[in-house]
């Protein structure tokens, strides 16, 4: 990191060790990122999901017509909305973390409907804890 005083730039390093980051940063200052909770991580993956399936559709996604930014009838977001809860836990509330979930999820199709609720709940944190 430059020492200068009159230097306007910076440079973000991200770790998952504290003392690994205050090792390459040299000045002890380590940010640590805020955490989502509740409702305002929920948005986030809800917003994020819309978009990311939005995108694929214009790309011409393989499932493009269900893909709609709005669609009500969107089952997968219906199913992990009910794990919302353990979703944002498994992302530690990290904004970047559930953007990035949002997205994986967002490419993925839905489980059939002969799946019971708690065997769709166990593999879809299955595919959570892949990612």
């Amino acid at each position: 990191m430059p020492k200068w005083t009159k230097h306007k730039g910076a440079v973000l390093l991200t770790c998952r060790k504290e003392d690994d980051a205050k090792a390459m940063v040299r000045t002890g200052r380590v940010f640590h990122p805020p955490k989502l909770q509740g409702d305002h991580a929920w948005k986030l993956f809800t917003r994020e999901y819309k978009q990311a399936k939005t995108k694929d559709a214009a790309a011409g996604g393989a499932n493009n017509k269900k893909k709609a930014e709005d669609d009500p009838d969107d089952v997968l977001l219906k199913d992990l909305a009910k794990i919302q809860e353990e979703i944002v836990d498994k992302c530690l509330g990290l904004p970047v973390a559930i953007i990035e979930a949002a997205k994986g999820f967002a490419l993925l199709d839905p489980l059939p409907p002969t799946i019971n609720v708690p065997a769709k709940k166990k593999k879809l944190l299955l595919l959570l804890q892949d990612s």
